[in-house]
Order: structure tokens, then sequence, then C-alpha cells
């Protein structure tokens, strides 16, 4: 099978933006040396020397920064950049602005907001046209690669063929083979002198694992343990983060916390928080706190599997319970878990010890999440959100496992951005 010029052309085409390193440039060029340009060049009074250089200074880190950020967020699955444009300049650029206040550094407010508009406006510009510039894969059939696969718009079959002329013509690409399979000596040889031609070589699980954003593991043999045993010494450093991220927000908290048990008591009968038994970090079992958003009431008929979980129009679901669980607010009396060091602000969910018992009975590896601390948000809610069902659980699972497998600063930063999403437009609530 021949492949044709034009398909070949809207298979392998980069776009010339693509690079990082001439985006980079171009970020130095809008984010530095344009908003000086036009401070300049209109404002006719002369720029105090001391002033244009911490500001000069402040936006080449914040440049440099907003860069790296969008730059890295790349590298991991389900990363849509476009809706994070906005908050990691505005992040970025808040940060800068409140560390010039704190230090009380003189610098050029004008310089300032016209490298955050600029940059703001060329990140954006930069990923929407680059957004459609895809990551193709050639798949050699044989094995699971092309069934777990074959549903993906980025993914072709091949044929033996099709494969010596991609070699041959150099064509841009990825080659995911089930690397497992057992197949002709022609298709090993191809594969081979694919290789060595510089092209790409994967196994087919970490192709769905990049485009699906879950770990799957069906046997022992899969799994290299490993690889599921996350960064220690970044642990270490979350643990530190969580316990200033909480000192930030305290103040805020303060104010917010009364006010919502006080809406708890005056809405419903009962106690304003919940506090049930969960299972946390290597199996360990504690008691998480919630502001109460279910009537206090037991219902009958029902077992403790069934009342630990909560389906969506769940009729014990109060007034008040319906708002605050829609924007997470019910969870922020778990900061105390936070600082006690049984939770951390983003991981896998804590699950309630009867469905925890009863999920490690019916899915291979479920105890395998528990090797982290658990968190208010995490991977599989920003993803997936709330499920109960055995075989949404198994799709939780594999997000669980991509998350301990790229536990990193990048992954809970890309998790962060993405959890706003889930506040402000209900994403998951039940």
């Amino acid at each position: 099978m021949r492949v044709s010029n034009a398909r070949q052309q809207k298979m392998t085409g980069r776009h010339p933006l693509s690079s990082a390193w001439l985006q980079l440039a171009l970020y130095v060029l809008a984010g530095i040396i344009f908003p000086v340009a036009m401070r300049t060049r209109f404002d006719g009074a002369r720029i105090a020397q001391e002033e244009a250089t911490v500001a000069i200074f402040g936006i080449c880190l914040a440049t440099i920064m907003v860069w790296s950020i969008l730059n890295r967020l790349r590298d991991y699955a389900k990363a849509r950049l476009l809706s994070y444009v906005l908050p990691v300049n505005f992040l970025v650029f808040g940060s800068l602005s409140l560390v010039l206040l704190v230090l009380r550094l003189p610098y050029n407010i004008s310089i300032l907001l016209l490298s955050a508009l600029a940059m703001t406006a060329t990140s954006f510009m930069l990923i929407a046209v680059t957004r459609g510039n895809r990551q193709r894969y050639w798949v050699v059939p044989g094995g699971r690669a092309a069934d777990t696969l074959g549903g993906l718009d980025e993914t072709i079959l091949l044929t033996p063929e099709t494969l010596r002329e991609i070699i041959g013509r150099r064509m841009n690409g990825s080659l995911v083979a089930d690397l497992h399979h057992a197949r002709s000596e022609e298709w090993d040889q191809l594969i081979a002198e694919a290789a060595l031609s510089g092209l790409p070589v994967y196994h087919y699980r970490q192709v769905w694992e990049y485009t699906t954003g879950q770990v799957k593991i069906d046997h022992l043999r899969e799994n290299n343990l490993g690889t599921l045993i996350p960064n220690i010494a970044y642990m270490k450093a979350k643990r530190l983060i969580d316990i200033l991220l909480v000192i930030v927000l305290l103040p805020a908290l303060i104010l917010i916390l009364p006010a919502v048990a006080l809406w708890v008591k005056l809405d419903s009968k009962g106690p304003v928080f919940y506090v049930q038994e969960r299972v946390g970090m290597r199996g360990h079992l504690f008691r998480m706190y919630k502001f109460r958003s279910m009537l206090a009431e037991p219902v009958r008929d029902r077992s403790d599997l069934e009342a630990a979980m909560t389906r969506s129009d769940d009729d014990r679901i109060t007034r008040a319970g319906r708002i605050i669980r829609r924007f997470r607010i019910d969870e922020l009396p778990q900061i105390l878990n936070v600082l006690k060091g049984e939770m951390s602000w983003i991981g896998p969910r804590p699950e309630a010890l009867p469905l925890s018992r009863s999920y490690e009975k019916a899915i291979p590896f479920y105890r395998y999440r528990h090797i982290v601390r658990p968190g208010l948000t995490g991977w599989a809610q920003v993803n997936q959100g709330h499920v109960t069902d055995l075989d949404e659980i198994d799709d939780k699972l594999g997000y669980d496992f991509y998350y301990i497998r790229h536990f990193s600063w990048w992954l809970d930063a890309l998790i962060f951005l993405k959890t706003f999403r889930v506040i402000f437009g209900g994403f998951g609530a039940k």
C-alpha cells in the first residue's frame, strides 16, 4: 500500500512553530522586547533605570516560567493547554507582582502589564496554531496493539510495504507494536530497521497510557513494581508544600469555614461535620472530616456498602449539601487531615472502608493505590468524576496508577489547573 503525498503531509507535517526553542524565542520577543519597546516609544518620560531593571529581570523569569510550564504540561495525557493559558499566566504574573510588593522593590507597572498581556496573547496564539499537530502512530498488526489502539484517530494499521515506504522516506511519526507478541521474521526485521533509521518504537501500552491517562495492570508479570513506587524525594517535598499551602490559605478559610458551618446547621438537623473512617496511605485507617451534606438520619433497608455509596440524585443529600458538594466546599474541613499528615491536597481520593474492602476483593492490585497519601483532589477526580460501580472503579484505578507512575510536581500542577474546571463546572459531582 503506497502512502499518497497528500496523506503523508497530513500525517507527518509538523508546524514550524512546534519547536520549543522557537516558541521560547517568540515568548522573549513578546514578553520582554515588545513591552520595553512600547513603553519607550509611546511614553515621553524616561524610565527610571532601577525600575526598568527590576521589571525586566522579573518578566524574564516570568517568561521562562510560562514557557516552561506550558511546554512541560504537553508531556502528560489529557493536557488541554488552551484552557490553562489564562490560569498559568495569571498565577505566574500574579506571583511576580506579589513578590515585588512584599519586597517593596521599585518596578515599572506599565512594562509588567504589557508583558502579561503580550505573554497571554502569545500563549493563546502558539497553542491554537499548533494544537492540531497531533502525534501519529503507525501500528504493527499482531498481538493486542491493534485491538487496544484501534479506536484512536491517531493510529493507522500498517502493512510491510507501508512500513518500508515510511522508513525509506524517513517520515515523521512513531511505530507501535505489541512487543511481547511473536510475529514473523519479516516484521521483526522491519521493526529493527525502523528503530535503526531513527523512527521511535513503542510498546502499545505506553501509547495507550499517554492517550488515555491511565495505567492498567492485568497480570503481575506486566508490572515492574519499581515503576509504581513514587518519587520518594518529591513525596517529602510535597508534604512541606501541603503545610505551607494550608498556612497561606488559612486567612481565607477562617472566613469561609464558619459561614458554611452555620449554613449546614440551619439547613437541616444534625451535626455540622461528617466524620468517616477512610483508608489512607499504606492501608492505614484514619478519620476524614467533611461538612455534612446528607441527612443525619440513616436510611433504612441499606447495607453498609450501599450506604457508603453516593448515587446521582441521592435522596439523602440536603439542599445546602447539593451546593457545597457541587463546588467541593464540603471537602474543606480536610485541611485538618492535611495538617495531620493523613492526606495531601492532591492524590487519589480515600475510599470508605466498606467500599475499599469490596473493591480489594473484586479488582486485582487495588491496594497499590494506597502507596501515596490520598488527596482532596486527584487525577481520577478531574478526569472521571465521582464513581462507585465496579466497572468505573476499574477505570478509576487506572487513573490512580497513572498518577503514581508519573508522581511529580508537574502532574500535580496539571491536576491543580484541571481542578478549577471541576470546581466551577461541577464536573463529576454527585
